[in-house]
């Protein structure tokens, strides 16, 4: 072939192919220079992530067995301390919304517990307020009497405790309800009655009667220990025979959660 003569003839075709084949190499280093170091760390996450998502693999049917035993487990755990909590009144200290007016069975209920215990704490000569805790002016709001009736629930057992431990004086009892009932928003979850107890006698029948009203076992028709949110016990200045007790009883009701929406 004459390659003189090819160039005559086609050399247009040959300029224009070099010159085209020399963009495109520029433009490929031009775009190297520019995405390069980031397409290379884009790929190399990549090869990362799937490294990753191949170690770790999927949940097997055995995690989520177990995940489910313990989440039961947890529900089981979390019924067992609800039950030790939510106070639950013995029947004597429950109205019944069908029995008729719950203010007249209120009065009985008082009435009934002030016939027992008054002369019983009398013979083992305990002080205590005829009062029992309860305020001065009834209560009118059934939910405020259903509350104040725990409160007498739990201050019956108190007061028996002391008789059986034999404590000198019940100086204090107050019977007082959680403040959020009377506000708009309501109690929490967790409402707290407080039951507020001072007393005096000698060192060893207090830390008696504060173990008594831990034991359940102590008095009939009882299931669950008063729970206690502080207790101090101090000695008597001046009587190195006697201490001086005071004590705060909590009275939990817990309200249900509300299911969670789908």
């Amino acid at each position: 072939m004459d390659l003189n003569a090819f160039w005559q003839q086609n050399r247009r075709f040959v300029l224009g192919l070099a010159i085209g084949a020399g963009c495109v190499a520029g433009g490929w280093i031009a775009i190297d220079a520019a995405w390069g170091q980031d397409l290379a760390r884009l790929r190399g996450q990549r090869s990362q992530l799937q490294s990753q998502i191949a170690r770790a693999g999927l949940y097997t049917r055995a995690d989520q067995d177990q995940a489910q035993a313990d989440k039961e487990a947890l529900e089981r755990a979390v019924a067992t301390l609800a039950a030790a909590v939510d106070f639950q009144s013995r029947p004597a200290f429950r109205v019944d919304a069908a029995a008729g007016s719950v203010a007249n069975q209120y009065h009985a209920i008082v009435a009934s517990t002030q016939a027992e215990l008054m002369p019983l704490a009398s013979r083992a000569n305990l002080a205590v307020d005829r009062a029992l805790g309860l305020p001065a002016l009834s209560p009118t709001r059934d939910d405020e009497i259903e509350r104040y009736l725990q409160g007498l629930d739990a201050v019956d057992r108190i007061v028996r405790a002391a008789v059986a431990c034999e404590v000198a004086r019940i100086d204090l009892l107050e019977i007082k309800l959680d403040p959020a009932l009377y506000t708009r928003a309501g109690t929490s979850r967790l409402e707290r009655t407080q039951v507020r107890v001072a007393a005096s006698g000698s060192g060893h029948a207090l830390a008696r009667f504060l173990r008594r009203t831990q034991d359940p076992s102590a008095l009939a028709g009882v299931t669950q220990a008063l729970l206690v949110d502080e207790a101090e016990v101090l000695p008597v200045r001046g009587n190195a025979l006697e201490a001086r007790l005071t004590a705060t009883f909590v009275i939990a009701r817990l309200r249900q959660a509300e299911p969670a929406a789908d």
